[in-house]
């Protein structure tokens, strides 16, 4: 029976990447060349504040967000706007990671604090806000809301805590 399984193994396996390659290949038209293709880098003299990106979000009206080790970029597909410690915006430069919840508002990490944007209005979350740590490596908020009308769910990573973002105020995630 091992061996039987051994038999069919490898064929099933290499069918599977061949589809796999086929499904990637799809996407592009075979018969242009790579160069063929519009393609657009942007970097620091196109007005990002730094060239390692370290996150990347769009917001439901359209604008792409980027984090890097500098700050916050706003793009809206011409022109970038940046938003730094220097502006009063972010308490830290680096952005570790960015989230969009359900609402539109964009949560940003950064190792200083958790920054919540909502209509045009930064707020940093810190210790005063219930978090453990002000160091926050990781968001994640909720795709849809559990109940209709209110803010879908946001957890953070806050030091070594899985922690829950509620009206402004963060606990520890109870699992």
């Amino acid at each position: 029976c091992k061996v039987m399984y051994s038999a069919f193994r490898r064929p099933a396996l290499l069918l599977a990447l061949a589809l796999a390659a086929w499904n990637a290949a799809s996407a592009l038209d075979p018969s242009r060349r790579v160069t063929q293709s519009i393609h657009r880098v942007w970097n620091q003299e196109d007005g990002l504040p730094q060239d390692t990106v370290r996150a990347l979000a769009q917001t439901p009206d359209g604008y792409l967000w980027i984090g890097t080790d500098e700050g916050l970029a706003r793009f809206d597909g011409y022109e970038f706007t940046a938003f730094n410690r220097r502006g009063g915006e972010l308490p830290s430069n680096t952005v570790w990671a960015l989230s969009v919840a359900s609402d539109g508002t964009l949560w940003i990490s950064t190792p200083a604090g958790l920054v919540r944007y909502k209509d045009g209005i930064f707020r940093t979350l810190t210790k005063a806000d219930g978090l453990p740590d002000s160091s926050i490596s990781s968001i994640s908020a909720e795709a849809a809301p559990s109940k209709p009308g209110q803010a879908g769910k946001v957890w953070v990573v806050a030091g070594d805590t899985v922690c829950e973002v509620e009206g402004g105020k963060a606990h520890k995630a109870d699992f």
